[in-house]
């Protein structure tokens, strides 16, 4: 017969641990994904913000181009305004005429362009936006 010698089982320890740790590390890249994604979000909502303000700006610019043309008589003419914390260029130019298609009356086409600025490439909010109308006086 064999002589079996009778070691004792001791339960491991240190696994609780370890399972600890594990958690621990996936709720924190989960956290830090979290975060990253809602301050993405958050930035691309702004850029959006921005940019419909300089559209809205190079809107106006364009109606008070439109503005001076129709109320000048001889021709058109550009400036620069602020609106809005933008700076709008607005610029004014015969594209076609004068025509008179059979009629006594005659017309020249313009184009009317109001571009509308903030910021600079130094500036991470820079933005512009384009508006540009054809007018027919």
């Amino acid at each position: 017969m064999r002589s079996r010698t009778f070691i004792p089982k001791v339960p491991q320890r240190g696994f609780g641990i370890v399972l600890a740790l594990f958690l621990l590390v996936v709720v924190a890249l989960l956290a830090a994904t979290l975060l990253r994604l809602t301050g993405d979000a958050g930035v691309a909502g702004l850029w959006a913000e921005q940019g419909a303000r300089a559209y809205f700006a190079a809107r106006g610019g364009a109606a008070w181009g439109v503005r001076r043309l129709l109320q000048n008589p001889p021709g058109c003419a550009g400036g620069t305004l602020a609106l809005a914390g933008h700076t709008v260029a607005v610029s004014c130019a015969p594209v076609a005429g004068p025509y008179d298609e059979g009629t006594p009356q005659r017309y020249t086409v313009y184009r009317i362009t109001a571009v509308a600025s903030r910021g600079g490439f130094a500036f991470p909010d820079a933005v512009e936006r384009r508006v540009t109308v054809l007018v027919r006086r």
